[in-house]
């Protein structure tokens, strides 16, 4: 890391649960290799991403990975996906779908190609994902 460190911005280190960046990265780090079989695996993947990221300053992982490993999840939402092309005939479901994806914090791609009347269906997803946002987001 740098001599001179940034400061932390406070409402990262409350959402992201951390006092300094190598601490939440070093977390992170474990999360990442907590999917390796043995013991000695997971030590080894885990020194190797603390390497990459806090030594080598070579990536940082993207917002829902240190959200877990400051939660001490198992699992990772990702951050972003895209669903299958919403039409009339699947649009109940996607919608289910997306409310799923929506309270994981997960952003959510979505192909109106087929849609008969696009606006319309943006309307009926945006309303059900709106009754979400205060409780899936803390607003930051």
């Amino acid at each position: 890391m740098s001599r001179n460190p940034k400061p932390i911005d406070p409402r990262l280190a409350r959402r992201y649960k951390f006092q300094d960046k190598a601490e939440l990265l070093a977390r992170a780090a474990k999360l990442a290799a907590s999917a390796e079989e043995t013991p000695d695996l997971r030590d080894r993947y885990s020194a190797a991403f603390i390497q990459l990221m806090v030594l080598d300053n070579a990536f940082c992982p993207a917002g829902n990975t240190l959200l877990a490993a400051g939660e001490g999840r198992r699992t990772v939402s990702p951050n972003c996906c895209v669903l299958p092309a919403v039409s009339d005939a699947n649009e109940a479901e996607l919608t289910a779908r997306a409310v799923v994806l929506w309270r994981a914090r997960t952003g959510i791609g979505i192909d109106l190609s087929r849609c008969f009347d696009p606006v319309s269906a943006l309307r009926r997803l945006s309303s059900a994902l709106v009754s979400l946002r205060t409780e899936a987001h803390d607003g930051y």
